[in-house]
Parts: C-alpha cells; structure tokens; sequence
C-alpha cells in the first residue's frame, strides 16, 4: 500500500533531487558535500529538535518571522513566454515533463521573507485534481534561480494529490500535501538554502479533494483539507508540535468539494473563507461565508458571516482568493466579478 511513511522517513535527510546554479545536486551552497542521510529509524523530528534548531518563537524575532498572513498566490500557466521566470527556466521545465511542456501548468507562489526570495512550485494537473511532476524553483529578487528541487515530493509515488506552498520563519519554505491512495497530509520544511529540515504526518482524512497551507507568523502552519463536503485543518506549531491533534473540522458544509481560503487578520486570529449552501433559508442558491477562529480553532463570531450569493460557481473557480487592505481588513474576490471587504469585527461591505 502506498503511504506518506516514505515521505516522513526524510525527516532532516539528504536533499533529494535539488540542485543549485553551478553546484551538484548534493553539494551544499558552497559546493561542500550536502548532509548525510538521515536515519531509517528518524521518523519524526521531535519538538525538542526542532526547538534547538530554531529560535523560540517566544524570541519574537520580527526579522526572522517574516510572513505576510495570506496564502501561496495560485494561477493557471499556458505560455510560459509571459512569465519571466518560467521561461528562463523553460529547459528545466521541459526536461521535467519528459521534453515537452503541458498545454498549462499550475502555479503557486509565495513570498520567503525580507529579502524577497520567492519560492514557486511548478506542476501538470490532471483532471482527476492530481499533479504531474511538480517542480520547486527559489528565486531571488531579481529572479535569478538559487536553487531548484525536481522531486520536491520525493517519498509518493505519482500522481501526486494536491498540495499547497508557504513560506516559514527564518527563511524557512514548506510544501503540504496528500497522498490519494492513504488520504493522509504531510507536512515538509526546507532551511533557506534548500537542506530539508523536518517532516510531519499531518492529518488523516477520508478524501484528498483539495488543500490549503497558510504560515501563521509566531503560531505555525495551518493545514486545511477539502474532505469530501467537510474540510478538517491542524495547526503545526513553529517548534514541530501538532496543536490540534488529530485534528478539527473547521468551516461549513457544502454539497460538493468546497476549497477553503485562509488569512491571518491579526495576529491572534485567522479568518478561513468558502462556499456553501445558505446560512439561511435561501437553500438553492449558493454563497460565500466566513469564519473567524482563534489559536485553538474556536469561533470569534457568534454565526458565520454572509458574504453574499453567488448564483453560478464556474468550475476550477470553487477556490476564493484573499487579499489584505490594511490591519484587520480583507477582501474576498468571488465568482462572478463581486469582491466583499470583512472586517475583524465581522462587518462586510461590498466594494464596487
């Protein structure tokens, strides 16, 4: 049976198929052999571990806890020429896909920290919602290539289920995904450099339908996935814990596959946005609802808010995006052109 165990057995290993400009696949930054493979037994970095190799977050250390509180920006490719840095890395990209580039590629990217490195995971994705060989590039601020992984999921086996990709304090990048045949997430970090850092199985669910990674400055990542009509999130700590073991079932119910959006608002709270049917008694018509949780996954506002109806989800747009106006302020685009601001509060407003 297929598992994620392989994919946790990497736990702070070798780097597994990364390369850097002008360095071997092994070699570390300054070409100097990269680390030894960890032990087969090592299947969990432990919160002592983790701890030690990385300041406390009660340090607060700002510089070093660099996170913007929303999720991996996602887009749909289909000429690579428009993006800069694709195409500069179009031999690669083609290599990977046995020579020649799919008619699109799914794209996420996100911001690692103050000196504007950018990290973006390049895949195939196939109808079923699986991907096709994924693909890491960290860039700097310029988009010169720093290092890249062609196996950034080495551990399960294609095709792989969706993931999700976010930053992490102290330069730090992760990659949260499932494997379709167990249902189960696990959770990866790389040190800025691109050396694995730890591994962690995540959550166990009944479905790998879609999946959301946020990094929550001075908390950790929040996971969330799509289960079926239900979507179950844990939260992993910045010193490796599992703070809401085995999980909770955040959001609402929908009657079909409803991808969750998430944002910190503060920085105590997150608010996690989605479709689904009617808080109310409207029952036919679709809409968007947002909740509001604090560090141990409990509502803030007494009732989901209603961000309005959406008569018609066009499929591949089920996904809501966020974006941040200022402190304690977010806007929601939907489908169909609308776009709500909500407020810490829970007040919206629809913003022509």
């Amino acid at each position: 049976m297929r598992s994620v165990a392989a994919f946790a057995l990497t736990l702070l290993g070798a780097v597994v198929g990364c390369s850097r400009p002008g360095a071997s696949g092994d070699a570390g930054a300054d070409g100097a052999p990269g680390p030894a493979p960890a032990s087969p037994s090592a299947s969990a970095a432990t919160p002592d571990e983790i701890a030690s190799a990385a300041p406390s977050v009660r340090r607060r250390d700002v510089s070093a806890a660099v996170g913007s509180g929303l999720e991996a920006r996602r887009s749909v490719v289909t000429r690579i020429e428009a993006d800069p840095i694709l195409s500069a890395n179009a031999d690669a990209l083609r290599k990977q896909h046995g020579g020649a580039l799919p008619a699109a590629l799914a794209v996420q990217a996100t911001d690692l920290g103050a000196d504007r490195r950018r990290a973006i995971v390049v895949a195939s994705e196939r109808k079923d919602g699986t991907l096709e060989n994924p693909m890491l590039f960290v860039v700097d601020e310029h988009g010169a290539l720093l290092w890249s992984k062609e196996r950034p999921v080495a551990g399960i086996k294609p095709p792989v289920g969706p993931l999700a990709v976010a930053a992490g304090p102290h330069g730090r990048f992760a990659m949260a995904v499932c494997d379709p045949p167990t249902s189960t997430v696990a959770l990866r970090l790389w040190d800025g450099d691109g050396s694995p850092f730890a591994d962690f199985s995540v959550l166990d669910a009944k479905a790998c339908d879609a999946i959301s990674l946020l990094y929550w400055p001075q908390h950790g990542w929040l996971v969330a996935l799509a289960a079926g009509a239900e979507t179950r999130a844990q939260l992993v700590t910045e010193t490796g814990g599992i703070a809401w073991s085995p999980g909770r079932v955040l959001g609402a119910r929908f009657r079909t596959i409803a991808p969750v959006t998430l944002a910190s608002d503060s920085p105590s709270s997150f608010v996690l946005v989605q479709y689904s049917q009617s808080p109310g008694v409207d029952r036919d018509v679709d809409h968007a609802v947002a909740f509001r949780y604090d560090a141990n996954a409990q509502p803030l506002w007494p009732a989901p808010v209603d961000l309005g109806a959406v008569r018609r989800i066009v499929p591949g747009q089920e996904r809501i995006a966020l974006t941040r106006t200022s402190d304690g302020v977010l806007r929601a685009m939907l489908a169909g052109g609308l776009t709500v601001e909500i407020r810490s509060n829970g007040e919206t407003r629809r913003v022509p």
